[in-house]
């Protein structure tokens, strides 16, 4: 189960950044909230008491793996000898088995679970509003955020289809020349442009 909250965590944030871009949103609040879908970001917006729903769902997320060793530690076996008579004189004494539940450690366990999920529930708020399904490819976010390369294909296309139909294209991140125009740093054709590795401590326009 750990891994399906992992998995909910990860589909939750994706939804949830799709949803502040339809909304509209500014591009910091944009970066917190990618951002936040790491645990040591998340913790530190946590203690500077900077709370968004992907930080809290982030952290509880990752507490819930302590679940198993809480379940784990709760039950606690001991052996105790029990006298019976089998009929005869003298009573066999024999190791029985007892089971003791620690209750304290099972609501903990328990409550784990049902914050992790809880915390993620809020991230799928309003992902019927998308219209599709949406991820965080780089692709999809490059024709999102109007990227060149994506010029003349469909506004709402997905990742697959950019590939079906841009997918033959050579592309390199790189310094970008051309003449009459200022270097940049970006991801170019590489059959329309020269691309090249950027040297240490070059400045960009």
């Amino acid at each position: 189960m750990n891994f399906l909250v992992l998995f909910a965590l990860a589909d939750g944030l994706v939804i949830r950044v799709w949803r502040q871009l339809l909304q509209g949103t500014t591009l910091s609040s944009l970066h917190d909230t990618y951002d936040s879908a790491n645990i040591w970001p998340a913790f530190k917006r946590i203690i500077r008491l900077q709370f968004n729903v992907v930080a809290v769902a982030c952290l509880l997320a990752a507490t819930s793996f302590l679940r198993g060793p809480l379940f784990q530690r709760s039950l606690t076996v001991s052996e105790n000898g029990n006298n019976y008579s089998s009929g005869s004189t003298n009573p066999a004494t024999h190791p029985q088995a007892v089971y003791r539940t620690d209750k304290a450690l099972v609501i903990s366990g328990i409550f784990l679970s049902i914050a992790s999920v809880a915390a993620i529930i809020p991230l799928y708020a309003g992902f019927w509003d998308l219209g599709r399904k949406v991820s965080l490819n780089p692709l999809e976010i490059a024709r999102a955020f109007g990227a060149p390369l994506m010029e003349t294909l469909d506004g709402n296309a997905t990742a697959d289809m950019v590939t079906i139909e841009r997918g033959d294209l050579a592309v390199r991140y790189g310094a970008v020349e051309r003449h009459n125009s200022e270097k940049k740093l970006r991801v170019e054709m590489t059959r329309t442009a020269t691309v090249r590795s950027p040297w240490q401590g070059e400045i960009f326009g």
